[in-house]
């Protein structure tokens, strides 16, 4: 995510003996901001550094006063300077170099974090990416930093930024973007338009294509026909009627579409000389992910579009005849390598979505998992009731289990072999006028 620089941070200092600046303050700092997300930001730091008994409370005019409840020694915190504080991130001078902390992690791996003192009385933690781009960057004399600085936000992480290197002036440049934002109730569908996101490169988020807000019908599931040997595994109800979204979509100039939830839109940069319509959006988008390789960022699994809000009362369902010949296995199989064979072997992820009919019993295709060839896969059908698809817009697959450490294979579930040949079918999802084929379910 590109690194802003926030107007204020809200500091909260803990004593530590390991702590190399005068003091022995070590800082938890975060962007000072009147929503929610401070909130919870807060109360952790707060418990950080002072413990369960802190009880902080930030007035109208930024002061801090102590809550009845609060059972810290609030006067002594206060003269040693360890209050709670609310600090202007300016450029300053005086930051130095402490030292060094390895976080210890798994199997003894881990991570190395600089402390660097602040001339405001505490130290803070930067990453090692952030320390080689200061040893690379600025003038260091016997540790201190000769530039002034002041500190960013990328994510989670706090970055100190001095004044003459590039990432301070990228910084600058991404927090004017940031604060000069525009509501999506000023763009129109079709305009071209530039936007802050963090799930996307930022040579990416220029230059995009509104496309409005989107609803969509989400076909969901979990692990499809999929039977591991040495645990039990339960095969759920699969619900179409269940799962919707509605999310703002913008189509990039790769031709992919992104979804977002709280869009940011920093500028337009053309205006649509003739608005698209919602419709044709909704259109676009179901034909899109009419393709089983392409997918929305973030979900997998929709099944069409719709301009307005979805009823789902009015979802309904039918099996459509394929042409699909049901392959006999083994099959090779590695996975997300978009391996359209047969449902569950394309991806961990999503799935297709076949219905066969055999010996006048509807299945479900999956796969089977078959260490008899290495990692190898059979083909099978696993038994489902269709009774309630049309009238409440949904099947359900019985509960299969396979016992621990058990090689045999349940009674719900059989392996296609040769000559089996069942019908497949896909099943289709309509609702006013819109259809969508299920091509994958999100796990």
């Amino acid at each position: 995510m590109p690194t802003v620089i926030p107007k204020q941070y809200y500091v909260t200092v803990q004593y530590q003996k390991s702590v190399n600046s005068e003091t022995n303050f070590l800082g938890f700092a975060s962007p000072y901001t009147k929503d929610a997300g401070f909130r919870k930001r807060k109360a952790t730091q707060e418990q950080w550094a002072y413990g369960s008994k802190a009880a902080f409370e930030i007035q109208d005019d930024d002061s801090i006063v102590a809550l009845p409840n609060n059972l810290l020694k609030t006067t002594e915190l206060f003269i040693s300077n360890a209050y709670p504080k609310i600090v202007d991130n300016e450029l300053v001078s005086g930051f130095q170099i402490a030292r060094s902390v390895r976080r210890s992690g798994y199997s003894g791996g881990g991570n190395v974090v600089w402390r660097i003192t602040d001339p405001r009385g505490y130290d803070l933690e930067i990453s090692s990416e952030n320390f080689a781009k200061l040893v690379d960057g600025c003038t260091l004399i016997n540790g201190v930093i000769q530039e002034k600085c002041c500190w960013g936000r990328d994510g989670p992480k706090n970055i100190l930024l001095p004044e003459t290197s590039t990432p301070y002036l990228d910084a600058v440049k991404q927090t004017s973007r940031v604060n000069s934002t525009i509501s999506p109730k000023d763009v129109q569908i079709g305009d071209i338009v530039n936007i802050i996101c963090r799930d996307i490169r930022e040579d990416e988020q220029d230059g995009v294509e509104y496309l409005g807000i989107q609803h969509a019908l989400i076909a969901t599931g979990d692990n499809v026909g999929y039977i591991s040997r040495g645990a039990p595994i339960r095969i759920p109800e699969y619900n179409f009627a269940k799962t919707t979204v509605a999310r703002t979509i913008f189509k990039l100039k790769s031709g992919k579409y992104l979804s977002v939830t709280t869009p940011k839109i920093s500028s337009i940069v053309t205006r649509a000389e003739v608005p698209r319509t919602a419709e044709s959006v909704s259109a676009e988008l179901t034909a899109y992910v009419q393709n089983p390789r392409q997918s929305l960022l973030w979900y997998h699994g929709e099944v069409f579009y719709s301009p307005s809000k979805i009823k789902l009362a009015d979802v309904t369902c039918e099996l459509i005849k394929t042409d699909i010949v049901a392959p006999v296995g083994p099959l090779a199989i590695e996975w997300g390598k978009g391996q359209d064979l047969w449902p569950g072997s394309d991806s961990y992820y999503s799935t297709m979505l076949y219905i066969c009919e055999h010996e006048n019993q509807f299945w479900l295709a999956g796969v089977s998992e078959n260490f008899t060839y290495g990692r190898h896969f059979n083909t099978t059908l696993i038994r489902i009731d269709l009774s309630d698809l049309t009238s409440h817009q949904r099947f359900i697959i019985p509960s299969v289990v396979t016992p621990r450490n058990s090689t045999s294979t349940p009674n719900e579930v059989i392996t296609i072999i040769d000559g089996m040949n069942p019908t497949v079918y896909q099943v289709k999802v309509k609702y006013n006028g819109i259809e969508g084929i299920v091509t994958r379910v999100k796990r």
